[in-house]
């Protein structure tokens, strides 16, 4: 014969509140039975009985409903101490569990939910802006912050932008900032100098695993020399950004085109009215040559300068070069 299973181990393991709750409820629905029974001239439903204990236990007494006899007048006394004392210590737990889980939430404890998120992983400088110009340009995209050094959320009050704290390259932290279902992943380099070969070694550990969680993410990762570039196409990042080689590449042009750093800036910049950007080569342009396409679209505002077959690039291309249905146009937009 099978014995039945207690509910009082459950009730055991239940969170607190909860339990209190139910506490609470008996002590309001039975007290308000035993008045209800004791005076049913005063109270003309049960409901009534239930809504002059909660009045009663909460201590706020309307005197709409007033019990005569002796015995439901112990009882209310009764009911102002106990009552009092639990609803007391139920709204201080419901409030200490609200602060505990805004604690959480801040100090990054807690798993996100988001879906077609962009997840930043690496906290500097660099991530800071990233975060600014995607919050200019994209203010509806939930954006995930993921780092192992940061003690709480740099942005406490943003309602799109959450922290994850813990290793990048473990598992479980990945599966709290929900990877396997982001839109982009960001990998920043953290080295400093004489550090670069060692963090982009880290990147790479990284990004293997990010893959590992979602291998069709887009993922852009930032490294600080060439010697893990081959290593990191191999690994699977969709766009590398090697910082020293842009910035060596930005200096040098400097010096012969004064202001170079600023106009490159201008042109990737969301936040400016013309900005550079590529987009599929619309259908009616397929077939047709690049001068074709310009005189048209510039009639609307946009200026293409150049063609993005495949991997190469062609800036300014021949007139006569043909748009092919992979193609996408390298344009200069409003």
């Amino acid at each position: 014969m099978r014995l039945p299973v207690s509910p009082f181990p459950v009730f055991a393991k239940s969170p607190f509140i909860l339990r209190l709750f139910f506490i609470l409820g008996i002590i309001l629905s039975s007290t308000a039975f035993i008045a209800y029974m004791l005076e049913p001239y005063t109270f003309d439903t049960y409901l009534d009985a239930l809504w002059w204990a909660v009045i009663t236990a909460s201590t706020v007494g309307y005197g709409d409903i007033v019990p005569q006899h002796f015995t439901t007048r112990a009882l209310t006394a009764g009911l102002i101490f106990v009552g009092f004392g639990v609803v007391t210590l139920f709204v201080t737990s419901l409030a200490s569990t609200f602060m505990a889980e805004k604690t959480s939430w801040q100090q990054g404890r807690r798993s996100v939910n988001h879906e077609d998120h962009i997840i930043v992983i690496g906290w500097n400088e660099r991530a800071l802006r990233v975060i600014s110009h995607l919050k200019h340009v994209h203010p509806e995209t939930p954006i995930v912050i993921l780092d192992s050094g940061l003690t709480e959320n740099p942005y406490p009050n943003a309602r799109q932008v959450d922290f994850v704290k813990g290793a990048p390259s473990s598992s479980k932290t990945l599966e709290q900032a929900n990877t396997a279902e982001a839109k982009t992943v960001l990998l920043t380099a953290g080295g400093t100098n004489g550090e670069e070969e060692e963090a982009d070694a880290r990147t790479m550990l990284i990004l293997l695993a990010v893959k590992n969680q979602n291998p069709d993410v887009y993922t852009a990762v930032e490294l600080l020399t060439n010697e893990h570039m081959t290593h990191a196409e191999r690994a699977g990042a969709d766009e590398i950004v090697n910082s020293t080689q842009m910035t060596s590449l930005m200096l040098a042009a400097s010096t012969y085109m004064h202001g170079a750093a600023s106009l490159f800036a201008a042109l990737v910049n969301e936040k400016k009215e013309h900005r550079l950007r590529t987009e599929p080569a619309p259908e009616a342009h397929i077939g047709r040559t690049f001068y074709e396409c310009l005189l048209e679209a510039q009639t609307k505002g946009s200026l293409p300068i150049g063609i993005k077959r495949s991997e190469d690039h062609y800036l300014n291309p021949d007139p006569e070069m043909t748009i092919q249905s992979s193609d996408e146009l390298i344009m200069l937009t409003n």
